[in-house]
């Protein structure tokens, strides 16, 4: 009996904007990662949205290639989820009008859902509950 072996893309890991922001760029290159942030604004002629922190009214914010995902998760003021890669920023592909403080990272998602009922700060002690656990179990 023969198997297939079937390769699925990697599942994200969960990171939050400003840690993706902050981080140098070489060091999170091609990394595959899952965030939740709120759309500032949405481009769609250029299939990009600007996603915020959730909760902070901050002017750091993560840029999205939203190409391959569905355009109506995008709502301003909405929140979402995404899974994508982080690639680098071309700024002369990409026009960023009044989007300056975004890194030169851009997240190409392929896959987004809504989640404006999500309880975020719940989210971010699970997240870090999660990352503890990883750490004291899966640490090499």
């Amino acid at each position: 009996m023969a198997t297939a072996s079937y390769s699925l893309p990697p599942h994200g890991i969960p990171t939050l904007i400003p840690e993706i922001i902050s981080k140098p760029f070489d060091t999170i290159q091609h990394k595959t990662v899952r965030v939740v942030g709120r759309v500032v604004n949405y481009d769609a002629a250029n299939n990009l949205a600007f996603l915020a922190e959730p909760t902070q009214s901050s002017s750091i914010h993560l840029v999205v290639d939203t190409q391959l995902t569905d355009s109506s998760d995008y709502v301003t003021g909405s929140q979402v989820m995404l899974i994508g890669e982080l690639e680098e920023l071309d700024l002369s592909v990409h026009k960023l009008r009044g989007f300056t403080d975004s890194g030169n990272v851009i997240l190409k998602a392929r896959i987004s859902k809504c989640v404006d009922r999500l309880d975020y700060g719940l989210y971010c002690k699970t997240l870090a509950v999660w990352r503890d656990f990883s750490e004291v179990h899966f640490s090499q």
